[in-house]
């Protein structure tokens, strides 16, 4: 299982936000992760469990468009308590068993990407837990995700059920047409999304 732990962690923030510890500190994601875990490892019989931080916005990315991942800041998003909260629960998941993989120069995406490959290399089904789309190109018979949003393990003989605009093997012309508001990233103008998926 690859966990794309920012995912995760925005995640456990918004649904666990008002969380607080006895003696009053902030406690969304050190509650809420671990809950949101059980039932995906339970579902799955896994063998390894690595969870996937963010180092730094992609240099070459940045280059290409130098306003990559520049978001308006959302209103009532502690970003220090968030952060906070995320150093710490990357100490504590080691002690789960769990392998807590980043580099400071890495976007998690790309991490994630480089894993899941080294994964079916040594014959085993890599599971990338997250909502994220572009993971939606990776899938193949040894690589699914596992949906949050659709609450489903997408696989190649069930991934148009889910999403019908566009195939794994179509994924990267579909979100290079259509764009990516959450990161920034302009799609064709004039071209939503029924123009895009025809």
């Amino acid at each position: 299982l690859i966990i794309d732990g920012n995912n995760i962690c925005y995640r456990a923030f918004y649904k666990f936000g008002n969380l607080t510890s006895r003696g009053g500190k902030k406690s969304a994601l050190i509650f809420g992760v671990p809950k949101m875990l059980k039932p995906v490892l339970s579902k799955h019989n896994i063998e390894k469990v690595y969870a996937v931080f963010d180092g730094s916005r992609s240099a070459h990315r940045l280059f290409i468009l130098p306003n990559y991942k520049e978001r308006d800041k959302k209103l009532g998003f502690d970003a220090e308590s968030f952060y906070h909260q995320r150093d710490v629960l990357m100490e504590m998941l080691p002690k789960f068993g769990i392998t807590v993989v980043w580099g400071k120069a890495y976007e998690a995406d790309d991490l994630i990407y480089s894993l899941s490959k080294r994964v079916v290399k040594k014959k085993d089904t890599a599971i990338i837990l997250s909502s994220d789309k572009d993971f939606h190109q990776l899938i193949t018979k040894n690589t699914w995700v596992e949906s949050p949003r659709f609450e489903a393990t997408l696989k190649p003989h069930n991934f148009t059920h889910y999403v019908p605009e566009y195939t794994p093997e179509t994924c990267v012309d579909y979100l290079c047409l259509d764009g990516d508001k959450s990161d920034n990233i302009p799609g064709v103008p004039s071209m939503g999304p029924a123009t895009v998926g025809k």
